[in-house]
């Protein structure tokens, strides 16, 4: 099925039929990619009196039981609930069915080499996302009005200076989704400063204001496959209803054509 929209007075088509994923499956046989080392996500049949939920046992059919962490074992969008006390459950989200978005690759460079800055601040070893390399890919389709950033960095142990996610948040972006296991450092000291500024919470501190951008996600450890182009594309982020702050996802981006 194909659909016609205006974006800033351009039209624009999509094929629904093509769009592709940008999740990271996760996969019980493999712990990867795990970066804080926690331990695997696990599958185990659910077995009761008289039932055992696997065909290959002997069931009547297949029953299991999941046992994992959003937030390190796959793509995951996570909600402000991450940083503050109260509840804000990825099921209290009304995220809508398609976003416009932009999808851009940029180049992690040593922190040494630019003058932006991160606190806690830059160790000898980091590589970061700089403001100017990102708003020089942002400012590339400024004529397409996106609520959604899509970033491909093919490098997994970076992450965005906070001049960076100011960027991020000065120019609209409502649901960023990055190829990072998280938009900050792994050791950060528990700061999260980019997760606050992007949310607009303050540092140190655990409660949302009327400022705080409490209808906003953050996607983390998404996949960009090779055929996807830079540029303004649609997004849908497939997030199911748990009460909790974080879920397991699968984005799925379509590109779209001028016409």
């Amino acid at each position: 099925m194909k659909i016609e929209f205006e974006n800033r007075g351009e039209r624009y088509e999509c094929d629904l039929g093509s769009g592709v994923s940008l999740a990271r499956p996760i996969q019980f046989s493999d712990s990867r990619p795990n970066p804080w080392n926690v331990s695997a996500p696990v599958k185990t049949v659910v077995t009761t009196d008289g039932f055992t939920g696997s065909t290959q046992a002997g069931g009547s059919c297949n029953v299991d039981q999941l046992s994992l962490i959003p937030h390190c074992h796959g793509t995951h969008t996570e909600t402000i609930g991450h940083i503050v006390n109260r509840d804000h459950f990825v099921s209290d989200l009304s995220i809508p069915s398609i976003i416009p978005a932009v999808a851009v690759s940029v180049s992690p460079v040593a922190a040494d080499s630019i003058a932006d800055t991160y606190e806690p601040a830059f160790g000898p070893s980091d590589h970061v996302i700089a403001a100017d390399h990102l708003n020089q890919q942002i400012e590339k389709w400024a004529g397409f009005t996106a609520k959604a950033l899509i970033v491909r960095t093919d490098s997994p142990d970076a992450f965005f200076s906070n001049e960076a996610m100011a960027a991020i948040v000065d120019a609209g972006v409502e649901h960023l989704l990055v190829d990072l296991p998280s938009v900050d450092r792994l050791d950060d000291d528990g700061l999260l400063t980019n997760h606050r500024i992007f949310w607009n919470v303050e540092a140190g501190c655990h409660e949302t204001h009327e400022k705080s951008r409490t209808a906003h996600t953050i996607t983390e450890l998404i996949r960009v496959p090779d055929q996807v182009t830079d540029g303004p594309c649609l997004l849908s982020i497939q997030v199911p209803s748990i009460d909790s702050d974080a879920a397991p996802s699968r984005p799925v981006l379509y590109p779209i054509t001028r016409i």
